[in-house]
């Protein structure tokens, strides 16, 4: 806790981990929907100019999907036998034994085909594309293994960072910059996304080797995703500009992703479900960059509003460098939307070398500062402002 009751939790709740949750959700479950599709190997290999995959990923595409009906054959059999689906003596019988249903031997030969047709397609590739050599052949797989990664890494960032944007924008009450903010949050997101997916994936290849320690994987991870949330931490950061706050809200992505990838592979460890492990630890990510952005925010800022009377009572807005403007039009930086005694444009507060001045606009109903009528008033800390049926408190350092 910082003295004058600086950091304002309830803030950090709705602005950051609220929303970063939100997002951070409806992330993972596009990622899982498209993975198919838009984040799948074979879009990847198609992006990076290694088309020549393609045919060797869709078979193994079916030859995964005809896997996993086996697998589940399996499991239906381990559940009506009180068998460990684990077990390895369990699988031997039932491989072995009559009670394998008819499905489950078409979808062992399905698997078995596709798997040897996905062989002799990478075999084809590595034969006639790539003379056999080794390492051009491997430099070529493990560029589509980057862009796959990077795709599911920036539809994650886009969303985190959308859903970002959008609180702010909601926050200080204007839903036309809830759509800009959005806008700058997915736009900075997506591509750092991307770029932090790729770098990640390329440090798994470099940094680890085929049985790492359990820490050298998850530090590994931890500083992949670390970027991821060092751009969502900007994206938040640029829309309201200001060196202190790009810096801290950047920090604070960062150290919050670096904990929440740090933590995958031990969420995934306690969560025996594949995709319930990956979605937990996503989302724990996700809440860790909005509070880390929300947090250190909160330390970055110089001035702020405090409401303590009014339909938002409780609420903080944060005073920025150059002017921030209050009314009930959505145009304006702190927007009372729905106060009828707040006029569409009712005054500024700008920032005059070190001091902050409050200027009424020419509203009817005035600005009232510390129970007086004002036109202009050089504001202190603890001056009470009064703008429609809202009471503001002005804080600074």
């Amino acid at each position: 806790m910082v003295k004058g009751n600086k950091v304002n939790f309830k803030t950090i709740l709705v602005k950051g981990l609220l929303l970063a949750f939100i997002g951070a959700f409806i992330g993972f479950g596009v990622s899982e929907l498209t993975d198919d599709n838009l984040t799948s190997e074979i879009t990847a290999a198609t992006l990076c100019g290694h088309g020549e995959f393609v045919e060797y990923y869709e078979y193994t595409a079916k030859a995964n999907s005809a896997y996993e009906k086996f697998d589940s054959e399996f499991e239906k059999w381990c559940s009506k036998n009180n068998e460990d689906p684990e077990s390895e003596n369990a699988f031997s019988t039932w491989l072995t034994g009559d009670d394998m249903s008819d499905a489950a031997e078409g979808y062992m030969e399905d698997y078995l085909d596709y798997d040897n047709q996905a062989y002799e397609a990478l075999y084809d590739v590595y034969v006639n594309t790539y003379d056999e050599d080794d390492d051009e052949f491997g430099d070529a797989l493990a560029a589509v293994t980057r862009t796959s990664t990077a795709l599911w890494s920036a539809v994650i960032a886009l969303f985190v960072g959308l859903f970002l944007g959008i609180g702010e924008g909601i926050y200080y009450g204007s839903k036309q910059k809830a759509f800009k903010y959005a806008l700058i949050g997915a736009s900075v997101s997506l591509v750092i996304g991307f770029v932090s997916g790729y770098l990640a994936q390329w440090m798994y290849a470099e940094m680890l080797t085929d049985d790492p320690a359990d820490f050298t994987a998850a530090l590994v991870r931890g500083l992949g995703w670390a970027i991821m949330g060092l751009g969502i931490g900007v994206s938040v950061g640029l829309i309201k500009p200001e060196k202190k706050r790009i810096l801290f809200c950047s920090l604070g992505g960062l150290i919050g992703a670096f904990i929440g990838g740090f933590l995958f592979n031990y969420v995934c460890d306690i969560i025996p479900n594949d995709v319930v492990a990956r979605g937990a630890a996503i989302v724990i990510m996700g809440i860790l960059i909005g509070v880390g952005v929300g947090l250190l925010e909160q330390f970055a800022k110089a001035a702020w509003l405090k409401v303590i009377r009014g339909e938002f009572e409780g609420k903080e807005y944060l005073v920025f460098a150059g002017t921030t403007s209050i009314g009930n039009n959505g145009k304006n930086t702190i927007v009372l939307f729905k106060d009828k005694l707040v006029g569409p444009h009712h005054c500024d507060i700008k920032l005059e070398g070190s001091k902050y001045v409050l200027t009424d606009c020419g509203t009817p109903m005035g600005t009232i500062v510390n129970g007086q009528k004002t036109v202009r008033h050089v504001l202190r800390q603890g001056d009470a402002i009064a703008i429609g049926n809202s009471v503001l408190v002005f804080n600074t350092k």
